[in-house]
C-alpha cells in the first residue's frame, strides 16, 4: 500500500503542476530535483542504526523502496516479524534489508518485498521475470551487495 500511496501523490502533485517533487510516504517517488541539482540525494539508512546511511542515492524520475524485517518485529531478538516466506509461514533472515529503485514505487515495494523472503541464489531470476531491476541488499551477516537485472518495465 505504501508504494500505491506514494504513487498517487506524486501523480496528484505532477497533475496540479507540480514537477519538482519528493514524495516519501513509506516508500520515495522522486520527480524533477530542485534547480541545479541532478537529483535529489535519498539515503537508504542501516536498519540496525537508522542514523547511519548504506547508501546514498540521487534519483529523477525514480522510486526507492526497502523491506526490512526489523521493522515489525514480533520477538525482542527480531527472528519472527511481519514478512513471511508465502510457502514455509517463517519469518526469514539471511537479509536485515533489501531496497529496490526503479520507475514506480509500487512496484519497486513489491519487489523488495519479494526479493527480501527470497534467498540470494533466486533474486535474479525473479528480477528477471519482473522485468529487471537494482536491488541493494544489506545481509544479516553484515555485508551488502546491489544486484541489477537490465530491462525494468514502468
Amino acid at each position: 500500500a505504501q508504494g500505491y500511496i506514494t504513487d498517487r501523490v506524486a501523480d496528484l502533485l505532477q497533475d496540479m503542476g507540480y514537477n519538482r517533487v519528493l514524495v516519501q510516504l513509506g516508500e520515495t517517488m522522486a520527480l524533477d530535483p530542485p534547480v541545479n541539482r541532478r537529483g535529489w540525494r535519498v539515503a537508504v539508512p542501516d536498519p540496525r542504526a537508522a542514523e547511519q546511511d548504506l547508501w546514498a542515492l540521487s534519483l529523477r524520475h525514480r522510486a526507492v523502496a526497502t523491506s526490512s524485517g526489523l521493522a515489525l518485529k514480533f520477538d525482542a531478538g527480531g527472528w519472527h516479524h511481519h514478512l513471511l516466506h508465502a510457502k514455509t509461514g517463517v519469518s526469514p533472515n539471511h537479509y536485515l534489508s533489501v531496497s529496490v529503485l526503479g520507475p514506480r514505487a509500487m512496484r519497486a515495494d513489491a519487489m523488495s518485498t519479494a526479493l527480501f523472503v527470497l534467498p540470494r541464489d533466486a533474486a535474479a531470476s525473479a528480477m528477471a521475470r519482473l522485468g529487471g531491476g537494482e536491488a541493494l541488499f544489506f545481509h544479516a551477516d553484515g555485508r551488502t551487495s546491489r544486484l541489477e537485472v537490465k530491462g525494468f518495465a514502468a
